[in-house]
């Protein structure tokens, strides 16, 4: 009987510990606050990241998460896409670096990676 219990409160802490279902939403990753915030870019990040986009084209990618930002976009086989902006702490906030996602891709324009990047 004891046995159940713990394989019960296992089972249990385990699901727990579970991150949800991924929920891609494009229309709320494209949601754009004041001063050129996304509202839900960080918090559908994990979520893009696990998103299988290896050989996809660029077009397909676009067509799946929406325009990219091309205010970071500084190579021709890339795209990124803003996500957060990290200022400095102190009396004036400055912005001192974006994170920033980017897709990168071959010659024919199919994705060879996707990673996050911190600009200036």
């Amino acid at each position: 009987m004891k046995s159940n219990a713990i394989l019960c409160l296992l089972i249990t802490a385990s699901m727990s510990f579970c991150s949800p279902l991924c929920n891609f939403n494009k229309t709320k990753w494209n949601d754009k606050a004041d001063h050129e915030t996304y509202l839900f870019r960080l918090t559908m990040l994990e979520c893009v990241l696990k998103m299988k986009f290896l050989n996809k084209s660029q077009k397909e990618i676009i067509n799946l998460i929406g325009k990219p930002d091309e205010e970071y976009t500084k190579k021709p086989n890339e795209i990124c896409y803003f996500i957060d902006r990290e200022y400095t702490k102190g009396l004036m906030y400055e912005p001192l670096q974006a994170k920033i996602l980017v897709f990168i891709f071959d010659n024919d324009k199919l994705c060879l990676s996707h990673k996050v990047e911190y600009r200036w």
